[in-house]
């Protein structure tokens, strides 16, 4: 009997991906503030989003965490 193993592999364009493709775009367009940037910044900024990304959406998951433990427990405190 064979075993039969699938493996999924992520594909797609990430926001990394798509803001480079966007920065590069505008830059050769020549849209105001794209225009100037150097093109170190033009590619290192979408880098810098996409290693940033994952962090603030745990940041943003905690903060939310905090915050209704912090009205439930204000709640709790009124009501008991």
């Amino acid at each position: 009997m064979a075993n039969k193993t699938e493996v999924a592999a992520g594909g797609g364009c990430g926001i990394g991906t798509v803001c480079l493709i966007l920065f590069v775009v505008l830059k050769l367009v020549g849209i105001a503030p794209f225009v100037t940037w150097s093109w170190l910044k033009v590619i290192l900024l979408p880098l810098l989003i996409t290693i940033v990304t994952p962090f603030l959406i745990v940041a943003i998951f905690l903060i939310g965490a905090f915050i209704i433990a912090l009205f439930a427990a204000i709640i709790a405190k009124i009501f008991s």
